[in-house]
C-alpha cells in the first residue's frame, strides 16, 4: 500500500484518530497485520458491512480472514475523513479500494463508513465501524 493521502480538516480531525485510522486502513491490505488490524478495536466493538454486522473480538477476527477469500491482494483508498465537530470521537470517511482477485482480475470498489471511537485504558480504540459499499 502505499502512503495514505486523504483530505481531512486539522482543525476538526484529532491527531490521535488521525494516526489509528493510518494504521487501521495500512494493516487491512497485509494479510501479516491482521494483529495489528485487530488491535485497533475495542473488545466489545461492532462491524456492520452491507448489513452484516460482526459483534466483538471474535466475530469481528472471522470477519477479517473472510474478507480475503479469492482476494489476491488490495489496496485501501481513503479520500476524505469528515469529522461532526471539533475534536469529535466520530467521523465518516469515503474511499475506493481496489481488489486484485486471485483468478487475474480486478474492481475498484466504491464505499463510505461511519467510524466512532471510544477510549480504552487510555488507548484511542474503533467501537462502531459501519461500511456500505456502492
Amino acid at each position: 500500500m502505499a502512503m495514505l493521502k486523504y483530505e481531512y480538516n486539522p482543525d476538526l480531525v484529532p491527531e490521535k484518530v488521525r494516526k489509528l485510522l493510518d494504521v487501521l486502513f495500512a494493516a487491512a491490505d497485509d494479510t501479516t497485520r491482521t494483529a495489528e488490524w485487530l488491535a485497533c478495536f475495542s473488545d466489545d466493538a461492532k462491524i456492520w458491512r452491507n448489513g452484516k454486522p460482526s459483534n466483538g473480538r471474535t466475530e469481528i477476527e472471522g470477519m477479517i480472514a473472510n474478507s480475503w477469500d479469492k482476494v489476491a491482494s488490495r489496496d485501501h483508498r481513503p479520500a476524505k475523513i469528515f469529522a461532526f465537530s471539533k475534536d469529535s470521537l466520530d467521523v465518516m470517511i469515503d474511499g475506493t479500494t481496489v481488489y486484485n482477485w486471485q483468478d487475474g482480475s480486478s474492481k475498484t470498489g466504491v464505499w463510505a463508513c461511519r467510524v466512532e471511537f471510544k477510549e480504552v485504558e487510555g488507548a484511542l480504540k474503533i467501537s462502531g465501524y459501519h461500511v456500505v459499499f456502492f
